[in-house]
C-alpha cells in the first residue's frame, strides 16, 4: 500500500493536467470539520467510550458530507456497532467502554 502511495505521489508530480490556478483548494471548511471531528473523537473516547463516541462521530461525518439527519441516525449506530463487533468479537480487540463500562 505505502509503494502504491508513492507510485501515486509521483504520478501526481510528474503528469500536471490542471493547471494550478484552476486547482481546487487545500483547506476547505470540509477538511477543517472531518479533522476537527477526527481530534474531538480522539478527546472524548476514552471518556464516553467507544459506542457512544463513535456514533457521535459518525452522525457528525454524515452531516459535514450533506447527508441529512435521518440518514445519520439510522445508518452512524448501525455503523459504530457493527465496528464494535468486529473488533470485539471477531479480532479480540478491546475498545474503550466509557460510560456504558
Amino acid at each position: 500500500m505505502a509503494l502504491m502511495g508513492v507510485a501515486l505521489t509521483v504520478q501526481g508530480w510528474l503528469v500536471r493536467d490542471v493547471p494550478e490556478e484552476d486547482a481546487p483548494p487545500l483547506v476547505t471548511w470540509f477538511a477543517i470539520g472531518i479533522v476537527a471531528a477526527i481530534a474531538a473523537v480522539i478527546f472524548i473516547m476514552p471518556y464516553l467510550g467507544f459506542l457512544v463516541a463513535g456514533t457521535i462521530f459518525s452522525i457528525v461525518i454524515v452531516l459535514l458530507s450533506r447527508g441529512g439527519w435521518l440518514p445519520a441516525l439510522i445508518f452512524s449506530p448501525i455503523a459504530t456497532a457493527t465496528i464494535y463487533y468486529l473488533f470485539t468479537m471477531a479480532l479480540r480487540v478491546p475498545l474503550p467502554r466509557g460510560l456504558l463500562g
